[in-house]
């Protein structure tokens, strides 16, 4: 089980890079608080890539939760993940977390 996620950027700025991964991780909502979801493997890891969406364009991703985390219980669910923003002629990239509320 999983999700297919579409990230779209809505800025023309095509000197700006904006770059994703595969990391990521799932947290569920207990108490009004967000906790890490348990992970069914003590140590795993991701692959270290980066994917480039061009400015206006969007990219999609299939992230496959279910060899991490099992089969989720229903509940309050969000999937966090980072995203990077170099503007041209910037020395160094700006990294903002991302998250996507769900429900099962």
């Amino acid at each position: 089980m999983g999700a297919n996620l579409i990230i779209r950027r809505e800025d023309g700025d095509d000197g700006a890079e904006v770059v994703y991964g595969e990391a990521y991780i799932i947290q569920r909502q207990e108490d009004g608080e967000w906790q890490d979801a348990e992970t069914v493997p003590d140590n795993y890891g991701f692959p270290m890539v980066g994917y480039n969406v061009p400015g206006g364009e969007e990219a999609s991703i299939y992230y496959n939760w279910e060899w991490l985390y099992g089969a989720l219980e229903p509940g309050e669910y969000r999937m966090v993940w980072d995203v990077s923003r170099k503007d041209s002629g910037s020395a160094s990239a700006q990294t903002y977390r991302e998250h996507i509320r769900f429900r099962l």
